[in-house]
């Protein structure tokens, strides 16, 4: 352990969870050869694009 995880481990609480997430995030993508998207963001992208192509629609629909 680093001296770091030793410092994030006397802390406890939050600090040491998210230390441990994202240690465990970098050696998964480590042995995966390539970085995860952050799942909300890319949800949160996909569901601003359907918003936005569905108001393009109902626009179309409504003027036609």
């Amino acid at each position: 352990m680093s001296a770091a995880g030793i410092f994030q481990s006397n802390l406890g609480g939050v600090e040491q969870k998210s230390y441990a997430g994202k240690a465990e995030q970098d050696e998964f993508e480590a042995a995966l050869g390539a970085k995860v998207l952050d799942e909300i963001a890319l949800y949160e992208a996909e569901q601003a694009a359907s918003i936005v192509e569905l108001m393009e629609h109902i626009e179309v629909s409504v003027t036609a």
